[in-house]
């Protein structure tokens, strides 16, 4: 595995090292910020196994603040490459409160969706090295925050096509009818606590479901 700094600014020396890597018949993978338009370089291509590829920032104007060029040649970098089957990895390091990383996780990974799973790493930022202001003005995120992205990567890789979407809708409606249903024969057997709780749980299924469709 190569890295940097930006290893594709030494373009020429990865083809003659992955050329003589390969010869070896050892993989050979690359860590890159995404900038450099890998498919389009065929020769490279041929002898590099894969690309990790960092994505900080799926919003253009956070990842312009962040390293003063857009995040779109990266977004469409990682699509060209799951496309032709060399992404290896995407990497995204969680900075709460300075990157909506919600936003970069489930944008990402629905765009690569189609092409099949490509591993994530969801990476805490750390402080050690950083110097001040930014080390006593930027903080780690918590276990559960990082837990709830992986959760989000996880969920948002499956895609519905419009027919499944109607079919699901069809199938929530169906349901709030058999609960409501339910609810009208048992709730004179229930205390006026439990109607409240059964109530509430009735009114949370059916919010969550909705909102399910709305993220699809």
């Amino acid at each position: 595995t190569v890295s940097g700094g930006e290893c594709s600014l030494q373009r020429d020396f990865l083809v003659e090292l992955f050329t003589l890597v390969k010869a070896k018949k050892r993989t050979t993978l690359m860590d890159s910020n995404g900038s450099y338009d890998y498919a389009a370089d065929a020769e490279l291509m041929a002898v590099c196994d894969g690309v990790m590829l960092d994505v900080k920032a799926w919003d253009d104007g956070e990842h312009t603040a962040l390293t003063g060029r857009s995040s779109r040649p990266v977004i469409e970098n990682a699509i060209k490459l799951a496309k032709i089957g060399k992404l290896e990895e995407i990497r995204t390091v969680v900075v709460p409160g300075v990157l909506d990383n919600r936003k970069t996780v489930d944008e990402i990974t629905r765009a690569l969706a189609p092409y099949g799973p490509v591993r994530y790493r969801i990476s805490a930022y750390r402080p050690f090295g950083v110097r001040e202001p930014y080390r006593s003005q930027l903080r780690s995120p918590s276990r559960e925050e990082l837990e709830e992205l992986a959760e989000k990567a996880k969920f948002s890789q499956y895609t519905l096509t419009a027919a499944e979407i109607d079919i699901f809708r069809n199938r929530i409606t169906q349901l709030r009818e058999v609960l409501q249903c339910w609810e009208a024969h048992i709730v004179s057997d229930l205390t006026e606590e439990e109607k409240a709780q059964f109530s509430a749980l009735l009114e949370k299924m059916t919010v969550r479901a909705a909102a399910y469709m709305e993220e699809r």
